[in-house]
C-alpha cells in the first residue's frame, strides 16, 4: 500500500538535491516528532517507579485507602496514554518506511536499469531492508537509548552513591556496545557483501537455467555457488558468533547490575539513608536505563546491515542527477557525433578502442564491423547512452546524449541489443515501451514496419499475448523481430541495431532490411552492428574496429568486401590501381 498523504513534519515545498537527500531530509524532520514521542513514552515509563515510592513511602505509613485509589487510577491513565502513544509512534515509523520506500522505488529502479553494470535488483533488495528497519523493532532500541542519561540522572537525585553506580554499569555496557561494533563491523560487512554476490549469482544462474540444463552444468554449478554461500554463511557465524558472546556478557553484567544497586541501596535503607520506595524506584529505574543498550546489542546485526543497505542506495544514486532538473530539449534531426572516444574495461590494462570518431547522418545507414572483442557492442551502448565514454563524448544533433534527460532521450531513440529479450507483460505493452497511453494505431504500425505484423496476429491471443520471464515460449527469432518493433515505435530519429538479424530467417532478414530502408526514407540515422557482407553492402558507409582504433571504409563497388572481414584490399574491376580511391580513415 502506497501513502497518499504527506508524512509529519514533511515540506509541501519542492527542495533541490538528490531523491535520497530530500527524502532523508523530510525523514529526519518526521523522526524528530517520533523522539517527542519517545521523550514522553520514556517518561510515562517511570510511573512505575514514582508509583511504587509513593506506595512505600506514602500509603504504607499514612494507611489511606484514598490516596491507594487515586495513585493506582492515575498510573492507569498514564499507561493508557503511554500505549496509545507508542501505538501512534510506532504507526508514524511504518508511514516513514512505505513513504520512504514510495519516494525512492522509481530512482532506486531507475538508477538499476541505468547502471550499466551487471543486471541486479539488489537495489530494491537494500531499499526493502531499510524500510524493514524502520518498521521493525530494532529502531525502538534505538531511539530510546538517547534517553539513557535522562534516568541515571534520577538515580543520582535518589542517591549519588546510587547514580555512580548506574553510571559505572552504563558505561561498561556503552563499552560493551563499542566493542561489538568493533568486532563484528568488517566480518558482517564482509558477510553482506558475501551473500549479495552470491544472490546475483544465482539470479544469473536462474536466468540462464535453459543453458545450464542444456549443458548438464547444474550439479557442478551448485557445488560452485555452494562454496561461495559456506563462506558467506562462515562471515555471518563469524559475526555472529562474536555478537552472542557479546549479548550473554551485557545479559549476565545487567542483572548483576541491578542486584548489586539493590543491594547498595538496601544498605543506604539500613543506614537510614534512603527509604523503601526509593530502594525499589531505583532498581526499576536501573533496569529501564539498561535495557535500551543491551537491545541494542541485540538488534545491531540489523543496524549494521540497515546501514550498509543504506550506504549501497547512497553510491548507486550518487551519480544520478535526475531529469527534473533537466531542459527539455527539441525533437533532434538524428545526427550523431562520435568524437574521439575511449573504453577502457575495468582491470583492463589497454583500452578496447581509443580515439575513435565516426559520424551518422539522417537518412543514411552506417554499419560498424570487425573482429569479436573489437568493441562494437560498447560503442553502440555509448551512442545511446547507455555507457559513458571513458575519453571524448558522443552528441546527438550537437547535445551530448547525456545531457538529454533519459525518458525524452529514450523517445528519439531506437535500439536492439545483441541479446534481445522481451520484458514480462504482453506484446502490445513490450512493442509500446509500457507506455500506457500509446495508441494502438501506433503500436501495430510499428510491427507492420518490422515484419511481425502476421506473427503476432497467430499468436493465442494477437498483441495481448503474454510475453517475456519463464512463461515465454516465443521463439529467439519472434523475440527479436518484436524487439526491433519496440525500437522502430515512436519514429525515432536514430535507430542503433547490434546484431538483430542473428536469430532471422531469410524472410525475417528480407523485412529487417526493408525496415531499415523505411526509416531511412522518413530520415532516421541508422546505425548498425553487422559481419554479414550482404548486410554490410547496403550501408552507406561503414566502419571498421580492429586494433584498438576504427577506419572509415569508403562504401565502393571497386572495394573488395575481404576489407571489412580482415583480408586484404583487392580491386573487384579493371580499373588501373593508380586511379582507385583508396580507403579514407577517420582514425588510425
Amino acid at each position: 500500500m502506497t501513502p497518499t498523504h504527506p508524512i509529519p513534519g514533511e515540506s509541501r515545498e519542492p527542495e533541490s538535491g538528490s531523491p535520497l537527500d530530500e527524502a532523508m531530509a523530510a525523514c529526519r524532520r518526521a523522526l524528530v516528532t517520533v523522539g517527542a514521542f519517545s521523550f514522553c513514552i520514556n517518561l510515562l515509563v517511570l510511573t512505575v517507579p514514582v508509583y511504587m515510592v509513593q506506595v512505600f513511602d506514602r500509603v504504607m505509613t499514612s494507611h489511606s485507602g484514598d490516596t491507594l485509589a487515586v495513585l493506582t487510577l492515575a498510573a492507569f491513565a498514564a499507561f493508557v496514554v503511554m500505549g496509545l502513544l507508542e501505538v501512534v509512534r510506532s504507526r508514524i515509523l511504518v508511514r516513514v518506511g512505505l513513504w520512504l520506500d514510495a519516494r525512492l522505488a522509481r530512482p532506486v529502479f531507475a538508477a538499476m536499469v541505468a547502471g550499466g553494470g551487471a543486471p541486479s535488483a539488489q537495489g530494491l533488495r537494500d531499499l526493502a531492508r531499510v524500510r524493514g528497519f524502520l518498521t521493525g523493532a530494532g529502531v525502538f532500541a534505538v531511539l530510546d537509548a538517547p534517553w539513557v542519561p535522562v534516568f541515571v540522572l534520577l538515580i543520582f537525585l535518589l542517591h549519588p552513591a546510587l547514580g555512580v553506580a548506574a553510571v559505572a554499569g552504563a558505561g561498561l555496557l556503552f563499552a560493551l556496545a563499542w566493542v561489538n561494533d568493533a568486532t563484528t563491523r568488517a566480518p558482517l560487512k564482509a558477510a553482506n557483501d558475501a551473500a549479495v554476490g552470491t544472490m546475483a549469482a544465482a539470479d544469473a544462474m536462474a536466468r540462464q537455467s535453459p543453458t545450464v540444463e542444456g549443458l548438464g552444468m547444474a550439479p557442478a554449478l551448485s557445488r560452485w555457488w555452494a562454496v561461495r554461500n559456506a563462506r558467506a554463511l562462515a562471515l555471518q557465524a563469524t559475526a555472529s558468533d562474536r555478537a552472542g558472546l557479546i549479548m550473554a556478557v551485557s545479559r549476565s553484567l545487567r542483572l548483576a547490575l541491578q542486584v548489586g544497586l539493590l543491594g547498595l541501596a538496601a544498605w543506604l535503607v539500613l543506614h537510614q539513608q534512603l527509604t523503601v520506595g526509593a530502594m525499589i524506584a531505583a532498581s526499576i529505574i536501573l533496569a529501564r536505563a539498561l535495557a535500551p543498550v543491551e537491545q541494542s546489542i541485540g538488534v545491531w546485526r540489523s543496524v549494521t546491515a540497515a546501514r550498509a543497505a543504506f550506504d549501497r542506495i547512497r553510491g548507486l544514486l550518487a551519480n544520478d542527477p535526475g531529469d527534473e532538473a533537466r531542459t527539455p530539449l527539441p525533437r533532434p534531426r538524428g545526427q550523431v557525433r562520435v568524437k574521439g572516444v575511449s573504453f577502457l574495461p575495468e582491470g583492463a590494462g589497454n583500452p578496447v578502442f581509443r580515439r575513435v570518431t565516426m559520424t551518422a547522418t539522417p537518412g543514411k545507414m552506417v554499419a560498424i564491423t570487425g573482429p569479436c572483442g573489437a568493441g562494437k557492442s560498447t560503442l553502440a551502448e555509448m551512442m545511446v547512452g547507455i555507457r559513458v565514454p571513458d575519453a571524448g563524448r558522443v552528441t546527438l544533433d550537437g547535445a551530448d546524449v547525456h545531457a538529454w534527460p533519459v525518458a525524452e532521450r529514450g523517445r528519439h531513440v531506437g535500439y536492439v541489443p545483441q541479446s534481445a529479450e522481451l520484458l514480462p507483460g504482453t506484446v502490445r505493452d513490450n512493442i509500446a515501451r509500457f507506455d500506457p497511453s500509446a495508441p494502438a494505431e501506433a503500436v501495430i504500425a510499428a510491427a507492420r514496419l518490422a515484419g511481425v505484423h502476421d506473427r503476432i496476429m497467430g499468436l493465442p491471443s494477437a498483441y495481448d499475448t503474454l510475453v517475456g520471464g519463464p512463461a515465454d515460449r516465443l521463439s529467439a527469432g519472434a523475440r527479436q523481430q518484436i524487439a526491433l518493433a519496440r525500437a522502430l515505435f515512436g519514429d525515432p530519429r536514430l535507430v542503433v541495431l547490434d546484431e538483430p538479424y542473428s536469430n532471422l530467417d531469410a524472410e525475417g532478414v528480407l523485412a529487417l532490411m526493408a525496415a531499415i530502408d523505411a526509416m531511412k526514407a522518413r530520415g532516421a540515422a541508422v546505425v548498425m552492428v553487422a559481419h554479414r557482407p550482404s548486410i554490410l553492402a547496403h550501408a552507406d558507409r561503414v566502419i571498421l574496429l580492429e586494433g584498438g582504433g576504427s577506419r572509415l571504409v569508403q562504401r565502393s563497388r571497386r572495394v573488395d568486401l575481404k576489407l571489412l572481414t580482415g583480408g586484404e584490399a583487392k580491386p573487384m574491376s579493371s580499373t588501373p590501381p593508380a586511379r582507385r580511391r583508396r580507403p579514407r580513415e577517420a582514425l588510425q
